[in-house]
């Protein structure tokens, strides 16, 4: 009977062990490898910023992620431009359907009711870096809680932000492109050699605002280029893709004339009324 006890105790450890075998790694620390530290977990499972393995396509949209093959089918980790108030790649990485950066940005896409598809740099990139094109794609979000052709707040520093309609369930709080003449075009829209901005429509036709779109390392159009977008082929500087080709814009009271001597500068069609201080009532396009 001593025999048959020990034997009854040890079949029942075992299965202990069995079962605790069979409850998978999602959770369990990465494991650490080599020197300098790379984090590992077993096939099927990524590590994510807390160093905890995460079973492949388990996360929802919303939650926090390090890779895409951590978010279920037909969705991205992403890191948001959109999202201001976030400050830690750990904050700012999360999974959101995916949509079409060509066709999609700034419209209702395939995003569900109150969203829109938003431009985003792919979780691997450093925040705050240039997106090259290959690093550059596009996922639903939640709508601004903004009223449409008023500004909105953001933490941008001094900036104006306006809201626009992008789709007919969402707004989104864009940069609005800042005018003014002396010395020639300027636009206000920031950035760098690296990471240039320009400004384009964006949102529903009708009502769209002239906003400050990040190039990133796409290289810009030639003027007069077409098709144009605002994403994958961006205008120059300068120039805004209008009626998908890239016209030059221009100051409506004529201090800045069209390079084209065969062109004038007329009204953008499709234009909401924007913040006082855009400016916005001097420019035009040539055509």
């Amino acid at each position: 009977m001593r025999y048959a006890g020990s034997i009854l105790c040890l079949a029942m450890l075992c299965g202990g062990c069995s079962l605790l075998l069979d409850w998978g790694y999602n959770g369990l620390p990465c494991e650490q490898v080599g020197q300098p530290a790379t984090y590992a977990c077993a096939s099927g499972y990524t590590c994510n910023q807390n160093q905890s393995c995460v079973l492949d396509h388990s996360l929802n949209d919303s939650e926090a992620c390090s890779l895409t093959e951590q978010c279920a089918a037909q969705s991205l980790c992403t890191q948001s431009f959109v999202d201001r108030a976030c400050t830690s790649d750990v904050t700012c990485h999360v999974c959101a359907t995916a949509c079409s950066l060509e066709s999609q940005v700034y419209a209702s896409g395939p995003c569900g009711n109150a969203m829109f598809c938003a431009p985003f740099c792919a979780a691997n990139v450093t925040r705050g870096a240039a997106c090259a094109p290959a690093d550059r794609v596009a996922a639903c979000v939640a709508g601004a809680a903004c009223t449409v052709n008023e500004t909105c707040n953001t933490s941008d520093g001094n900036a104006p932000f306006v809201c626009t309609a992008v789709s007919a369930s969402a707004n989104a709080c864009v940069q609005a492109c800042s005018f003014t003449w002396t010395g020639g075009y300027n636009d206000g829209c920031s950035g760098t050699s690296g990471n240039p901005f320009f400004c384009t429509p964006v949102g529903e036709s009708g009502q769209q605002q002239l906003a400050c779109i990040a190039i990133g390392a796409a290289t810009p159009l030639a003027p007069g280029a077409t098709p144009c977008d605002p994403f994958t082929h961006p205008c120059s500087p300068g120039y805004a893709c209008v009626a998908n080709v890239c016209s030059q814009l221009c100051n409506l009271t004529g201090a800045s004339p069209c390079a084209n001597a065969g062109q004038q500068c007329t009204a953008i069609p499709g234009l909401a009324p924007a913040p006082p201080t855009a400016n916005r009532n001097t420019v035009g396009y040539c055509h």
